[in-house]
């Protein structure tokens, strides 16, 4: 089972996988469960990130993301 893709620079001592599920076929919400049955059996359902894109709005918030090991540069100097 491979996600979209992983993030390698969270404080989780594993990969993180993250799914951006984008279709509503009846074949891709078979596969789609199949997914999230496997990266819950596999990494708990707080250790993988996924969206739905076919649910999404222009007002809807996409799910947070994981916290990275050190914190984001701002751009500017100490």
């Amino acid at each position: 089972m491979f996600p979209d893709f992983y993030l390698l620079d969270t404080k989780s001592d594993k990969p993180f996988p993250m799914e951006v599920f984008g279709m509503a076929t009846p074949a891709y919400l078979a596969r789609k469960q199949l997914k999230k049955d496997y990266y819950n059996r596999e990494y708990g359902p707080y250790g993988w990130w996924h969206w739905d894109a076919t649910t999404a709005s222009e007002t809807m918030v996409l799910p947070h993301f994981p916290e990275s090991r050190k914190p984001l540069s701002t751009g500017t100097p100490a």
